[in-house]
């Protein structure tokens, strides 16, 4: 791969997460310092740094409790410290839900959600300072297909998603004259190539490539908009959905 993030330093929240481990894995391979981020999954925040340098690139493991709000700024500065600078930083965090209808939903099943946006909100105002000091910066937000597209019982996280979108439009407007972009990567389902041989062909019919995203789909969108192929980019949302979501 090219190194076209060579010597960045790309802080990954959620970075020992399902998607969090691939996408700092591709970030390393284009040439990042990549901060992998993790709260109680420290042995697997190692894995990914050890697999990461054993392909001679370079990364560290940094733990936080982003419910902390202190927490998620220590964990920034201290990223700051280490490597001098931050170009870029990845939120991939947003807990997993059971989904329930509106009329059986109860408010503390939006604190979850909520929550995630907090944690959004509060990630900008420990980076932008340095971003700012720099002239330089990539903010990237992973938010998903519910944004657009609804299913039952998931009003919350629909709600929250789309709430997001729109706070990247307002981030990146306020922003860009400091030469911050901010942009999102909206995955629809994602799946392993097992989880796919597994499925019925009719769950696949409104997918133009008959298969889902995979990890790595997601990984590759979020290089493109950390990368200077972006660099004229901001504001946007791309549905990584294996072409099953095509907003008009």
């Amino acid at each position: 791969m090219q190194k076209i993030l060579q010597d960045k330093f790309i802080l990954v929240l959620g970075g020992s997460g399902k998607l969090g481990v691939m996408i700092c894995k591709t970030l390393a391979a284009a040439g990042a310092i990549v901060g992998v981020h993790y709260f109680r999954n420290h042995a697997r925040a190692m894995e990914v740094v050890k697999d990461i340098e054993d392909l001679g690139g370079r990364a560290c493991a940094l733990g936080a409790d982003l419910s902390k709000e202190d927490d998620l700024r220590g964990l920034v500065e201290r990223a700051i410290q280490e490597f001098g600078r931050l170009d870029g930083a990845v939120n991939t965090v947003h807990g997993v839900f059971p989904p329930i209808l509106i009329r059986d939903m109860v408010w503390d099943d939006w604190r979850m959600h909520i929550e995630a946006l907090r944690i959004h909100f509060e990630l900008c105002k420990a980076v932008l300072p340095r971003m700012r000091e720099q002239k330089y910066g990539r903010i990237v937000f992973l938010s998903g297909g519910l944004a657009y597209r609804y299913y039952n019982g998931c009003a919350a996280f629909s709600t929250i998603k789309a709430g997001l979108n729109a706070f990247c439009k307002c981030l990146a407007r306020e922003e860009g004259e400091n030469n911050i972009t901010v942009n999102i990567v909206a995955p629809g389902r994602v799946e392993t190539a097992d989880d796919i041989i597994q499925l019925e062909d009719d769950e696949l019919h409104k997918c133009a490539f008959k298969r889902f995203a995979s990890p790595e789909d997601v990984a590759d969108t979020v290089l493109y908009f950390l990368s200077p192929l972006a660099d004229g980019v901001s504001g946007h949302t791309i549905y990584v959905s294996g072409g099953e979501i095509m907003p008009v």
